[in-house]
């Protein structure tokens, strides 16, 4: 039944896609870890310069930080809807490929070509949105980290006495520096939101095919072929849907078979069932 929900070209896109750009997020955390150590790092410094300047500019950065939550929020948002549109895309372009003569033969060549198009044009709308918003976000963090530290050069010369002066400068040049660190956390952060939903997805589709895992233990050797016997089988993948309904077949040693029927008839799924 898991197997039977699955699209054409999923589980390809699971092994390739979604994997990479699951293992992308997971690199892009631990960049950001990196990055956060360094920033504490020279917050430290700062507050042993000058707490309360220091607290002050911390706040500040939380501030920055919270303007660009937004920001983030919608990043996750678009690539949610770029992972299902992708999706999508992969499914569809395999099943064109494998009825490509059928799509000849009746001349629907057209209609096809123009759901590709459409398809296509939702990822690239939907991968165009987050590339905008990962812009935005740098841009809008340094913008608003710049004008916080002018702002405190303005402050601290106004109302400052030379000694404060002196330690808010070296506060504010070790804030500089923490402006890089700062830039990468936020450009971290945000790209694992880009991929964020392709790692939840490979969880979910992992835990899916572990919880529907059979058990094929137990099995017998046979030494010589016996007849393939059916006996009034009904089989459906869920309740109350029947694919099968009283098929009997007897098939002997050597012997060959052909089952024929219109797409849905069950053929694949009699096969299924021999195996």
């Amino acid at each position: 039944p898991v197997r039977s929900r699955y699209p054409e070209g999923h589980l390809q896109e699971l092994l390739t896609t979604y994997s990479q750009r699951a293992e992308r997020a997971v690199s892009q955390l631990v960049t950001a870890s990196v990055a956060l150590c360094g920033l504490a790092a020279i917050l430290l410094t700062a507050i042993a310069a000058s707490p309360l300047i220091a607290v002050a500019a911390l706040l500040g950065v939380v501030a920055v930080g919270s303007l660009l939550r937004p920001v983030m929020l919608l990043t996750q948002r678009a690539s949610t809807s770029y992972a299902a549109s992708d999706r999508s895309f992969a499914a569809r372009t395999a099943e064109i490929a494998r009825i490509t003569p059928e799509i000849t033969v009746f001349d629907v060549r057209e209609p096809v070509k123009e759901t590709v198009g459409r398809l296509s044009a939702d990822v690239a709308g939907s991968l165009r949105r987050i590339r905008t918003l990962m812009r935005l976000g740098a841009s809008l963090y340094n913008y608003a980290a710049l004008l916080l530290i002018i702002l405190a050069i303005g402050v601290a010369q106004t109302v400052a006495d030379r000694e404060t002066l002196a330690a808010t400068g070296s506060v504010l040049l070790l804030l500089v520096r923490a402006l890089a660190y700062g830039q990468q956390l936020q450009s971290q952060i945000q790209a694992s939101h880009e991929n964020a939903p392709f790692l939840e997805k490979v969880e979910e589709e992992l835990r899916s095919l572990n919880e529907a895992k059979v058990d094929l233990s137990g099995g017998l050797e046979v030494d010589e072929p016996a007849p393939v016997v059916l006996d009034d089988v009904t089989f459906g993948y869920t309740e109350g849907n029947a694919v099968l309904r009283g098929l009997s077949i007897e098939i002997g040693k050597g012997e060959a078979v052909g089952v024929v029927g219109p797409s849905g008839a069950g053929k694949s799924t009699l096969v299924a069932l021999l195996l």
